[in-house]
This record gives C-alpha cells, sequence and structure tokens, in this order.
C-alpha cells in the first residue's frame, strides 16, 4: 500500500528446526619429535596424529508439512503453489578416522636466509556407509554405497631473506639500525579434511525402506489448507496430495538420492604468496605489502543426474530459455512446475551425486603502513586489501541454460576493496587502554535471480532473471512492474538493470552498496 515494489518472503507458522538434535565426539591423539642439528642449521620436525570423530543428528525439518503460496492473495483464497512434507527421517549416525604424518626441516644456510620445506600425508576412513540400493546402480550405472576414502599428499616450501640495513634514523643518531627489508614467500598445497558428518545424506537418503520419505504436491495436487483443523489436530495435517491427484504428474513420493561420484575428492588448494617489509621514509614508518594467489581445486557440487536433459520447448519472450518440463506439468494457475515430469526414471525424485569437479581462484594483494614510535598514543595501522575471486560452477547453482554445463564467472564475493585505520592500547591516564578501529569495505557481488523453478530442472531455484525492457515488451503488468523498479530500486540495482535490459542476467553483475 506504500507504492513501493520490493518483493519478499514471508514464513509463518511452527519453526522447521525445533526438534532437531545433534552431537559430536572426537578423540584425537597427537604426536610430535624436534631434533635439532650441533650447527644450528638443520632443525626437524615429524608430526603424527590421528582422530577418531563420531556424529548424531536428529532431523525434525518439516515433519509438520508447510505450504507456499505465490501471493498473498493466493495465501487468503486458500490456494498453494505446492505442498511438501517429510514423512519420516531417521537419525542421522556415522563415524570416521582421520590421520596425518608430516615431516619437514627448518634450514639456515645463512644467518640471513631461511628455508623450509617439509611433506604431509593425511587420510581418512569412514567407519559407516549407506545401504546399497539395486535400483540406482541398474537405472544409472553407479553405486550409492560408496564414500570418499582417500590418502592425500601435500608438499610444501616457504623461505625468509633478511637482507641489507636500513638508514640511519636523522633524529635518532646512534639508535639501532634494523634490516633493509624482509622478505618472505612459499608455495604449498594445503589439503582439507570434511568431519564425519560429510556422508549424512548419503546415509539417509538412499531410496530403500527406513530411509527418508517425503510427499511432494504441486499446483493442483496441493491440498487445500485448513489452518484451524491443524492446530486442533495435528493428525489432520496431510499425508497425501489432494484427492483425485494420485497418479498424476502434479502428486510424487518417490525418494530422493544423495549418492558420491567415485571420482570424489576433498578439497586442496594450492597457495603462494610473497611478502615484503621495511621501514621508509627514514625510518619513520613501517611498510607492508603481500600478495597471495589461491587455486582452490576438488570444490564440492551435486548434480541431479536423474534430470531428463531433452528441452521440450522454449521460451521465445526470455531470449530462448530452455525448459525441461512439458506444458502439461506446469501448473497455468500458479506457474508451479512439476518435477516429476522431469525425471529420467520416475522411481526417484532427485539423485544428487556429489562432485568435486568445481574450481575457484584468489588473488589479493594487501598494504599496510604505521608509524615507528615509542608514544603509545601514535600507534596504528592503515590498510588497504584488493581482492579478485574468480570460480568455476555448474548451472544447477546459476543457470540461464543447460543445468550440467560447467562455467567460470566473478565470485558471488563481498569486498573486492577494504580499507581499514586503526589504533592499538590507546592509553587514557595509563590506566585504561583502548582499541579502535574502522573500516569500508565494498558491497557484496550478487545476481538477479528468479524466486522458484522456472526452466523446470526439478525444483531449484536457481534460475537467473531476465531483465525485461519496459519500453519493447508487450505484457503490460511487466512493463508497469519494472518501470516502477527501476523508478524506485537503490542506485546501485537500478544502474545494474540497466545495464542488461532485454537481457538474461549475468551472474554477480550487481553489487550491494560500501559497509562500514
Amino acid at each position: 500500500e506504500d507504492g513501493s515494489s520490493a518483493v519478499r518472503s514471508l514464513s509463518f507458522g511452527g519453526h522447521p528446526f525445533l526438534s532437531n538434535s545433534s552431537r559430536n565426539r572426537a578423540m584425537e591423539v597427537t604426536n610430535e619429535l624436534r631434533w635439532y642439528a650441533g650447527n644450528n642449521k638443520h632443525a626437524l620436525k615429524l608430526m603424527t596424529n590421528i582422530r577418531h570423530e563420531q556424529f548424531t543428528v536428529d532431523q525434525g525439518a518439516n515433519l509438520y508439512g508447510s505450504f507456499s503460496f505465490n501471493s498473498l492473495a493466493d495465501l487468503e483464497l486458500g490456494r498453494p503453489a505446492s505442498f511438501g512434507r517429510v514423512l519420516f527421517a531417521p537419525k542421522q549416525e556415522g563415524s570416521q578416522v582421520t590421520g596425518a604424518m608430516s615431516f619437514g626441516d627448518f634450514w639456515r644456510p645463512t644467518p640471513s636466509v631461511q628455508i623450509q620445506y617439509g611433506l604431509r600425508v593425511d587420510g581418512n576412513h569412514f567407519l559407516s556407509a549407506p545401504d546399497l540400493n539395486p535400483g540406482i546402480e541398474s537405472k544409472f550405472g553407479v553405486r550409492n554405497d560408496q564414500v570418499p576414502n582417500r590418502v592425500y599428499v601435500s608438499p610444501r616450501f616457504g623461505f625468509t631473506w633478511i637482507y641489507g640495513t636500513a638508514q640511519q634514523i636523522s633524529f635518532m643518531p646512534g639508535a639501532a639500525r634494523p634490516p633493509r627489508a624482509l622478505i618472505q614467500g612459499g608455495i604449498g598445497l594445503f589439503q582439507n579434511m570434511s568431519a564425519s558428518s560429510l556422508i549424512s545424506g548419503a546415509v539417509n537418503n538412499t531410496g530403500l525402506p527406513g530411509s527418508t520419505q517425503q510427499v511432494s504436491c504441486v499446483g493442483p495436487a496441493a491440498p487445500v489448507p485448513d489452518w484451524s483443523g491443524y492446530r486442533a489436530n495435528p493428525d489432520a495435517i496431510p499425508t497425501q496430495c489432494a484427492d483425485g491427484s494420485g497418479g498424476t504428474v502434479f502428486s510424487n513420493s518417490t525418494p530422493s538420492i544423495s549418492l558420491f561420484d567415485p571420482a570424489y575428492r576433498q578439497s586442496r588448494a594450492w597457495r603462494t604468496n610473497l611478502n615484503w617489509g621495511g621501514p621508509v621514509v627514514d625510518n619513520r614508518f613501517a611498510f607492508g605489502a603481500s600478495v597471495l594467489y589461491s587455486l582452490n581445486l576438488n570444490q564440492p557440487g551435486s548434480v541431479d543426474i536423474n534430470l531428463n536433459r531433452d528441452v521440450r520447448f522454449t521460451l521465445g519472450n526470455e531470449a530462448g530459455r530452455p525448459i525441461y518440463a512439458n506444458p502439461g506439468a506446469i501448473d497455468p494457475r500458479t506457474g508451479a512446475v512439476a518435477s516429476r515430469d522431469t525425471r529420467v526414471t520416475t522411481d526417484f525424485l532427485r539423485v544428487n551425486e556429489s562432485r568435486s569437479d568445481l574450481r575457484s581462484d584468489a588473488r589479493q594483494l594487501v598494504l599496510t603502513l604505521r608509524p615507528v614510535t615509542a608514544n603509545p598514543k601514535l600507534k596504528w595501522t592503515a590498510m588497504y586489501q584488493l581482492l579478485a575471486l574468480r570460480d568455476r560452477y555448474r548451472g544447477f547453482s546459476s543457470t540461464t541454460g543447460d543445468p550440467f554445463s560447467l562455467q567460470w564467472g566473478q565470485s558471488q564475493q563481498a569486498g573486492r576493496h577494504t580499507f581499514g585505520f586503526g589504533f592499538e592500547s590507546f592509553p587514557i591516564f595509563d590506566v585504561v587502554y583502548v582499541s579502535w578501529s574502522v573500516s569500508a569495505t565494498s558491497g557484496q557481488r550478487y545476481t538477479p535471480s528468479i524466486a522458484g523453478d522456472v526452466n523446470g530442472d526439478g525444483g531449484y531455484g536457481n534460475d537467473r532473471a531476465y531483465i525485461f525492457d519496459p519500453a519493447t515488451t508487450t505484457d503490460a503488468a511487466v512493463s508497469a512492474g519494472m518501470q516502477s523498479l527501476l523508478a524506485r530500486g537503490s542506485s546501485g540495482t537500478r544502474a545494474c538493470l540497466k545495464a542488461q535490459l532485454g537481457k538474461l542476467a549475468s551472474r554477480g553483475s550487481c553489487s550491494s552498496p560500501w559497509t562500514m
């Protein structure tokens, strides 16, 4: 009623996670052995570690079901777009043993040069695994009882070089003269080892009796809600779709499956950095510069291998966006898409295969400046950081076309630019010491997206929006809505949308304002 064009999500009713509980238990033993050479040029270190971890999760989300509505008007009329309910969620349990061994050497060939190098080996073994569902193997040629038990090797190398002598401080002749500068750098492979709960989804979603059971009702199959009846008797909450919809494409009670790709590896990263630090301006200030590059490999993602990739039709007024559902599987009243129509086999709903073929890279520059002083009231630090992130993503997370396709794009990051300034331990009568800092960070990247599933790829809310041009679209309501948004939206949003009129939105194409 205030004339704003904002669209927000509204949730009401029982909290979906009130009945959740989790418990984690771990025992770890670590041993470290050091050996120093007689000439102090080598310091060898051997480290071993073993850890046992166990988890228990009692998942109670959506056990009472939830309705979704496209608008307040539909809510008032009792006209839901969909209804879903988890009928049974078993307790999740699992455990794993992880171990690591590393050997390294800290070598000082000269007093001003120090070199570190070493090798680390990590391994894990899950002590539990999902039960085999033969139907998955027969339909898709993959087993659902495989878990990622692996051994990983990580080499590391680094150095420190202290060189030269700084200029004498003009106002303090005879004072100690620090080195001209210190240079540090290194490169290494860093391995991530996930918690034992990594396999919880696969353990619970096998499609066998005793695994998670649910019901999904779309469009005409969604029951008409009876709020007062549910409040008086929770047993009246539907456990099936509306009468007469059973067996139709809009009604579904088949299970979803989670499994691991046989080639799944836990994430790792090659990181290299180079740092320079030293006094400047006649030793009045200490200046530091650091550059870092990280290539992040084996990043996790998932693919619904039960999605039929055949394009049924395209949307000509949205730059040919492909749709994977037949027109008869789309409810014309709400636009809800029946996922069952897009399946390779209707024996299952989603078959989510966890893969590790994504990657990203990060480039970072950090500059720092602080005064060299004994005055505690002048101990401040100024900082600037520049961060650039790119990642390789799949359409199942952001799509305008084939959900299976792999693309490189700008990451949805916050803080490409960051400025900081602060005082450390500022004395007040030498009784109270105050640290104070302020920072300004550029806005987070985000993507104009559609709330809901439009392309029919299985209910994923991953569709990037088509930015309709109000001057050319023939739909009066769409034209009026876009004109209102372009007139009333924030300056950043308006600029982002105007640059993409008549196009499918690019990933990470918009940016929120700076934050302090």
